[in-house]
């Protein structure tokens, strides 16, 4: 793209999508690759692409990424939402190659717990909010994912929703969510979804389904990357809500060394459910100890009974 020429990318974008739609991409993977320069370095990337763009349609839609890239910073209790934590790097790409016009899209994210699925989903629909696919009043992404097997929703009874899906879906956009873990299951509920909804849609379907790492994609989906959370992404979360709560750096330091070493593992790839179980208790610790002194007390509990 000549649009964003001398903007280092290597993302690849879907044939059918917009040029508007082919943007937002492009800035949501720069957002998430230059993440630890922060956002004046995103802004200065687009500053250089308007340099062909401004006047365009394509130039309009650059300016108001930049106007919200430079917006109000969201406030600690916003920072601590768990559906924030660092899922950028699949959300960017289930959000950036859905078609321009409304459609039924489906993405496998490969995750051993019906857990992260739930956030992954929250997040498509906060992030696509942000880049403007559509308001967060316009979405639906409620409730728990279900989780397919013959225990608990047999692929006959999950088909069978569908019917509710298709009223929702002339109101909204629809994000349904589904963790299946044996490949016959998740082959032959993505049949019977493709066989329902005839295109084109009134508002965009999201099938995603959760899949243990091990589980084949059905053919058809879009395999999106396996998230992987590492040391630096759980003090990334910290620092920020640390900071927007003016704490001094080296209680910001001593509060991640506590969460990191209840979480346990190793620097390159935590693991997945603790690392959500313990971000969860400690985003309810800082809605009640708001205040250093009252962090620093709390700190000093946890090192007496967790040592």
């Amino acid at each position: 793209m000549t649009l964003l020429h001398g903007i280092p990318v290597n993302i690849a974008l879907s044939q059918n999508a917009s040029i508007n739609v082919a943007i937002r991409q492009i800035v949501m993977n720069l957002a998430g690759s230059y993440d630890k320069y922060g956002k004046p370095h995103v802004v200065r990337l687009i500053d250089n692409a308007m340099l062909d763009a401004d006047g365009t349609e394509p130039g309009t839609e650059l300016k108001w990424i930049r106007q919200r890239l430079q917006g109000q910073q969201p406030g600690p209790a916003e920072l601590a939402q768990l559906d924030h934590f660092d899922l950028r790097q699949p959300v960017h790409m289930c959000i950036g190659t859905l078609p321009g016009t409304a459609a039924m899209s489906g993405f496998t994210v490969p995750t051993p717990t019906p857990r992260l699925l739930k956030h992954f989903c929250a997040s498509v629909k906060h992030r696509g909010a942000d880049s403007r696919m559509w308001r967060r009043d316009e979405i639906s992404a409620e409730g728990i994912p279900l989780v397919i097997n013959p225990i608990h929703t047999p692929v006959t009874l999950a088909l069978s929703r569908m019917r509710n899906i298709e009223k929702l879906l002339t109101k909204k956009h629809v994000i349904w969510s589904m963790f299946v873990d044996d490949a016959s299951d998740a082959a032959h509920l993505w049949r019977g979804i493709q066989k329902n909804f005839a295109q084109p849609l009134a508002h965009h379907l999201i099938v995603a389904f959760g899949i243990p790492p091990e589980v084949r994609t059905p053919d058809g989906m879009v395999q999106l990357p396996a998230p992987t959370f590492t040391v630096q992404d759980v003090r990334d979360w910290l620092e920020a809500i640390g900071t927007a709560l003016t704490f001094p750096a080296d209680l910001i330091d001593r509060w991640a060394r506590r969460v990191l070493l209840s979480i346990g593992g190793g620097t390159d790839a935590l693991p997945i459910h603790a690392v959500y179980e313990h971000l969860a208790h400690h985003s309810d610790v800082i809605r009640i100890h708001r205040t250093p002194e009252a962090l620093s007390h709390i700190l000093d509990d946890f090192d007496l009974y967790e040592g």
